[in-house]
Formats: C-alpha cells, sequence, structure tokens
C-alpha cells in the first residue's frame, strides 16, 4: 500500500529525497516545496498530536499561505 501523497506531476519534487530518517530532519528542499509543506502536509501531520484548538490556528494559517 503507497502511503505517499498523490500530487499533480510537476508540482513538487519528491520529497522523501530530502528527508533523512536517521537525523530526522528535512534537508535540501527549494522554497516552493517549503510552501507545499506548510500549506499541505503541516496541518495533516500534526491533525491528533496537538489539542484541537492549536490544530485548528496552525490549519487556518496554513490554508491562508
Amino acid at each position: 500500500m503507497d502511503q505517499g501523497i498523490k500530487v499533480p506531476d510537476g508540482y513538487t519534487t519528491n520529497l522523501s529525497r530530502g528527508v533523512n530518517l536517521k537525523t530526522l530532519k528535512v534537508l535540501e528542499m527549494k522554497s516552493h516545496n517549503f510552501h507545499i509543506w506548510i500549506e499541505r502536509l503541516l496541518p495533516v501531520m500534526t491533525r491528533g498530536y496537538l489539542p484541537d484548538p492549536v490544530w485548528r490556528v496552525l490549519a487556518e494559517l496554513s490554508y491562508f499561505f
């Protein structure tokens, strides 16, 4: 089962190539990829780990940007 996100071709580079699982860092991303990270992935990654009011503020900021 593929756990990756689905985006149109050319929308972003392969984000998994910039992830170092040993150091738990994300490296070598271009500015557009950071934008995608903040806008699309951050709200999904943090839901369930943060209190709901905090998550909602973070999600609204992500949607705004």
